[in-house]
């Protein structure tokens, strides 16, 4: 019976210390980056919708957007490696539909240099 209490006392002090400890270094993780790369494709799409690249490159706007929907579906389940990475293929194709736009726009003389 003393053997029983003293087992259950170093289990009891052992989780007291090691169950804080573990919450503090897993539990307070954030996905920092994850938020940075949303803001980042956000403001790409954005920035391309403005330059009417949905007009201009049709193709690679819809690229843009769906990868923007599935990174957030993806952010949104909490599986921040795989929203990270649809939110950079969006931010790709988004600037890429935007730089598209503008020199469609340029060359036709919509816009000024």
């Amino acid at each position: 019976m003393i053997n029983l209490i003293c087992k259950i006392r170093f289990l009891i002090k052992g989780h007291l210390i090691w169950c804080p400890l573990l919450f503090l270094v897993f539990g307070c993780v954030s996905p920092v980056k994850s938020h940075e790369e949303y803001n980042l494709a956000q403001g790409a799409y954005r920035a391309a919708q403005e330059g009417e690249a949905k007009r201009y490159a049709p193709k690679v706007f819809y690229q843009a957007k769906k990868y923007l929907r599935r990174a957030q579906r993806a952010f949104k389940a909490r599986d921040y490696d795989k929203a990270t990475s649809f939110f950079q293929k969006s931010r790709y194709y988004s600037e890429k539909a935007e730089n598209i736009s503008r020199l469609k726009q340029f060359k036709q003389g919509e816009m000024a240099p």
